[in-house]
């Protein structure tokens, strides 16, 4: 996988830890620790992809940037190349899963 998603994905997942542990510092060694999860596959380039679609429509759709969900996953399937049909089942699953 590219660096380009797997830099905003250990950006956005250690600035979640960060705030869950009180805004718990963010060391160098521990970038280097999860990049070298991801090297070692211990998380996949289909687990960073769901991180980041459902990150991402979050905050978007958050934010307000399109007027609906619609267009947020339309975006986002273009943006990651996947089909929006991937994207709502995905948003579905973690509905499911953790009640967001």
């Amino acid at each position: 996988m590219s660096s380009s998603i797997q830099e905003p994905f250990i950006f956005h997942l250690l600035q979640g830890y960060s705030l869950g542990q009180g805004n718990f510092p963010v060391s160098a060694e521990l970038i280097e620790f999860v990049k070298y999860l991801i090297e070692e596959n211990l998380i996949s380039d289909k687990r960073i992809r769901e991180y980041m679609l459902v990150h991402e429509f979050r905050a978007l759709y958050r934010e307000g940037e399109y007027r609906n969900k619609s267009e947020t996953v339309r975006s986002l399937a273009r943006k990651y190349k996947v089909s929006e049909s991937s994207i709502w089942n995905l948003l579905k699953q973690q509905k499911q899963m953790f009640g967001e």
